[in-house]
């Protein structure tokens, strides 16, 4: 049984009533349980589990969140972000501030920028009717260096040109 707001003494008993061996408080409520009620459980052989976690759930995981410290470290706007992964300009902006002690190398941005552009390649594979620009996508693939994925990119832009 899990409890998000204080136990009362009254609660309590009910739960020693009900045989209920373990129960789980968030931090708010244990502190505002008084001390009398969570002894009073204790004596009564009942678990008592205070969670660390609080709140919603975060939405993003560590990999999206860097690509996003990432790409506002290269002076990309939050508007561009926004587009560029399909997330809301508001939460792009919620997690920037929630994580603006994080600093993102430049060897990590350049691994972060070849592998977004290996996923443009492989989309380009699968969509395009062109045997020239399917050959140079397959090259930016197999590159493993900024220089030359830029390189590849150029090219296919000149053949769509």
């Amino acid at each position: 049984m899990h409890f998000s707001k204080y136990i009362s003494k009254r609660e309590a008993e009910e739960i020693a009533k009900s045989k209920i061996k373990k129960i789980s408080l968030t931090p708010t409520a244990h502190k505002q349980t008084p001390d009398t009620t969570i002894r009073f459980l204790k004596e009564k052989g009942i678990e008592i589990e205070v969670l660390q976690r609080r709140g919603r759930p975060r939405k993003l995981g560590k990999e999206e969140i860097t690509k996003i410290m990432a790409a506002r470290q290269e002076g990309l706007s939050f508007y561009r972000i926004s587009k560029m992964f399909n997330i809301p300009k508001s939460t792009i902006f919620d997690y920037y501030k929630r994580n603006k002690h994080l600093k993102i190398n430049n060897e990590e941005i350049e691994e972060i920028k070849v592998k977004e552009a290996k996923k443009l390649f492989e989309k380009i594979i699968t969509n395009s009717s062109n045997e020239k620009i399917k050959q140079l996508a397959i090259e930016g693939i197999r590159a493993n260096s900024q220089e030359d994925i830029e390189f590849i990119l150029r090219g296919i832009i000149s053949y769509i040109n």
